[in-house]
């Protein structure tokens, strides 16, 4: 009896351990959304810039 107590509650655990680590990874896949956002935000500004460059010069 004991023995299988003590199965399941490494079962458990391992059961938790998983959880948690599924929980981290999906923070971090966010993250790197968030990053990759950033970026594609960056990126349009950046075209943005350089779009307006062209016409900044004619005017001068």
């Amino acid at each position: 009896m004991k023995n299988i107590l003590h199965e399941s509650k490494i079962i458990e655990l391992g059961v938790k351990k998983r959880n948690e680590d599924i929980k981290v990874r999906r923070k971090q896949i966010n993250i790197m959304k968030l990053e990759e956002r950033k970026e594609i935000v960056n990126i349009m500004v950046d075209h943005r810039i350089v779009s307006l460059t062209p016409q900044v010069n004619i005017f001068y």
